[in-house]
């Protein structure tokens, strides 16, 4: 067979696909014991997010009463398509409310427009509408709040053989769409980050170096002499360490196969080049050619800069790019209203980074929690009314995919934005920072109720309230693009403070809201009062502190009943009175803070805005805030996040590669030097800097800019790697006749 022939059949080796195409795996090209991928399988297991795909719908109005029927219809003709294992989708989501009573129900959103009957559509639509938008877990994981957008998850582990099956579903299902005819989104939560260009992109790039090398040098190897087989074998082996270095040695699995890959390819192409420009056997024994002095010098100096400019290369991979979420783990007691809050605290942060669309927990569901009499909607102050809300609420589709079942895990999903130029691994590393400095994970739950608490500690439970309060609210104005300026600022401050220090209150309309309970109080004690002592009584029990006691109130009634009343009567009216002013003096002081809050921001007064910033504001006069303590503090509620996910993954592989390629580089280097000198003696490692040159300037500039590259310059890197190391060697090698 001549050279032609075999140099043919041995590039045709690198055109044959892999010997079987490998199963889905996110958790692929992976450092099997990094904390971040050992904690993403297991919460990947325990949700269920693995083989999660996401099929996004452009609707003309989701909350259309048409198309809620038919999104219901959808989820119901996807359960239908073979290989489709479970679907979840807004058709589940609750309308959860609390009646003055305190009994939770619910009701699916879809199911329930307008209060009452015969309204328009576009009211019905809008009724719908109003609820949702006020759930931003709702939002973030099935709706847009235009209605534009519906988004239907669906979990299989055969994507490509259920395509037919959703295909039909969605046509079927009788939605509007927006833009008929147009192929609707399918992404998986956790993608597998491998394909085939991630996976032969630096066999293809050493390749394509050696082509362009033989082309380009073939008339300068000539010139510079016949090549032996011996000899050509060490331009081979050169070639294959080159192309390894920078994959070789990565404690990641996938990367030293992709490694080995392009070592193989390497030596493949680097034989048929020198099939193609002549092998001899034995070849001359002259003496080995060296480089020109000004390219050795040019050389020299290229790899002395980029070796000190190396330092500062960081790699940054982005093989998760297509995920189109992140998730933060967060471990801890969620029935409890301190460890809700602190998980809305970290939610509220994320919402503000840049490069983030949107974020939502499971803490979002209690603000769309619809309560008699005790507005705004707010996480509750009792871990059992928590319970009961969770436990109505178990079947919504939100909840299920944010709560774990023993309520002991949640996850915090963060869309990334994807018209944006940020980072998404710039992004991770400020939430990891906020993780390790900011995030409270350790609290003590105090009740400000309790008489029993010291100066010192009330004091500090109040300042947590107030500071939480202010950070909150400027949060939610600047998210809602409400820009406060210096005195807006001052006052969200001043008032968040009152809010958490001061008992506010109007005496003369206090007294006015005390009259109500005071009639109903004495209607039911069979001893009726004279208008004057009921005036008396109010206005007794008006001036009194608002931290007054059961005690106090007796004591107020004694001396308007005297003996009329039973001991055991007066205790137990005292006790339901003081529970109803404890619950008058509330409402009335917050209605007075509510109303400074939105004039002193300079807010609207109606609207999503006013509801989250009331909401804030109410939580901030108590009774309840979690103060962080140390994590061995034997009463505390203790939280444990971590972020887990596409970007997480890519962080690991990250770290996890630069080391090795250090290593691998050097090794490299070394083995090169090796091989020159047994190419062509001591003339052979002049061409050491020469065979170097083309890597170090692919890394000069990004190395110096520190721009994070990712597996695409990598592969180009080797790729020059081995360049380089093939033209030096091969001109080492050779011999004048």
């Amino acid at each position: 067979m001549s050279r032609w022939g075999i140099a043919l059949g041995l590039g045709g080796l690198l055109l044959l696909p892999p010997v079987a195409a490998h199963a889905a795996d996110a958790f692929a090209w992976t450092p099997a014991d990094h904390p971040a991928v050992i904690r993403g399988r297991e919460v990947g297991n325990r949700f269920d997010l693995l083989a999660a795909w996401e099929v996004t719908l452009p609707l003309d109005n989701a909350y259309s009463a048409d198309n809620r029927r038919a999104l219901t219809a959808l989820e119901q003709r996807l359960r239908a398509v073979p290989a489709i294992r479970k679907v979840i989708g807004p058709a589940t989501l609750l309308d959860v409310a609390v009646d003055a009573a305190g009994n939770v129900s619910a009701v699916p959103v879809h199911a329930r427009g307008a209060d009452g009957g015969g309204v328009s559509p576009e009211t019905d639509s809008e009724a719908v509408r109003q609820r949702v938008v006020r759930r931003a877990d709702a939002l973030g994981w099935f709706l847009s709040p235009d209605g534009r957008v519906a988004r239907v998850l669906i979990y299989t582990d055969d994507i490509d053989g259920v395509r037919p099956g959703i295909d039909r579903a969605v046509t079927g299902a009788g939605l509007k769409l927006s833009y008929p005819g147009v192929s609707f989104g399918q992404a998986p939560l956790w993608p597998d980050p491998r394909d085939a260009v991630a996976r032969w992109l630096a066999a293809a790039c050493a390749t394509a170096w050696i082509a362009l090398l033989a082309l380009a040098s073939r008339g300068a190897w000539q010139e510079a002499g016949a090549i032996s087989r011996r000899r050509a074998g060490l331009v081979v082996l050169a070639a294959a360490c080159a192309a390894g270095a920078v994959f070789g040695l990565a404690a990641v699995g996938g990367v030293r196969a992709d490694g080995l890959r392009a070592a193989a390819a390497a030596s493949v192409a680097t034989i048929t080049a020198l099939l193609l420009s002549g092998v001899k056997h034995g070849g001359a024994d002259g003496t080995a050619p060296r480089p020109p002095r000004a390219v050795a010098i040019v050389a020299v100096l290229v790899v002395v800069a980029a070796g000190l400019a190396m330092g500062r290369l960081r790699v940054g991979t982005q093989q998760w790019r297509a995920s189109p979420l992140l998730f933060v783990s967060v471990r801890g007691d969620f029935d409890q209203p301190v460890v809700l809050r602190e998980l809305r605290r970290l939610t509220d942060f994320l919402r503000a980074e840049p490069g983030v669309a949107n974020a939502w927990s499971v803490a979002d569901f209690f603000f769309g929690v619809q309560r008699t009499g005790d507005e705004p909607s707010r996480i509750p102050d009792s871990a059992d009314e928590v319970r009961r809300l969770f436990v109505r609420a178990r079947q919504d589709a939100a909840v299920r995919l944010a709560l774990g079942g023993n309520h002991d895990e949640a996850l915090v999903a963060i869309r990334l934005d994807q018209e944006t130029e940020v980072d998404r691994l710039d992004l991770l590393d400020r939430l990891t920072a906020y993780l390790g400095t900011e995030l409270r994970t350790a609290l003590v739950q105090i009740d400000l109720d309790r008489g029993t608490l010291s100066p010192v500690t009330r004091s500090l439970a109040k300042g947590i309230l107030a500071g939480d309060a202010r950070e909150r609210i400027l949060r939610i104005c600047a998210r809602s693009g409400r820009n406060l300026g210096e005195p807006e600022m001052m006052s969200v401050e001043r008032v968040a403070r009152q809010a958490a220090v001061f008992a506010t209150a109007d005496p003369t309309r206090l007294r006015g809201e005390f009259v109500p309970e005071v009639r109903a109080l004495v209607a039911t004690q069979g001893h009726p009062l004279s208008v004057a002592d009921r005036d008396k009584l109010t206005t007794a029990l008006a001036a009194q502190s608002p931290d007054a006691s059961v005690e106090e109130v007796r004591a107020v009634l004694a001396s308007v009943y005297g003996s009329a009343l039973e001991p055991a009567a007066l205790e137990t009216a005292a006790q339901q009175l003081a529970a109803r002013l404890v619950w008058v003096r509330t409402h009335h002081a917050a209605a007075m803070n509510f109303k400074e809050m939105l004039f002193g921001a300079d807010l609207p007064t109606e609207g999503m805005l006013a509801d989250e910033v009331r909401s804030a504001t109410r939580e901030a006069m108590g009774p309840i805030v979690g103060v962080p303590v140390a994590r061995d503090n034997p009463g505390a509620f203790r939280l444990d996040a971590m972020a887990i996910g596409g970007a997480a993954n890519d962080r690991a592989l990250s770290d996890h590669w630069m080391p090795g390629l250090r290593v691998g580089v050097a090794v490299g280097a070394i083995v090169l030097a090796i091989v020159l000198v047994l190419a062509g003696g001591g003339r052979g490692l002049l061409w050491w800097p020469v065979a170097l040159a083309p890597a170090a300037i692919a890394v000069l500039v990004p190395a110096l800019t520190r721009d994070p590259v990712g597996v695409m310059f990598l592969s180009f890197w080797a790729g020059s790697f081995v360049g380089g190391a093939v033209f030096a060697t091969s001109f080492a090698a050779r011999r004048a006749a």
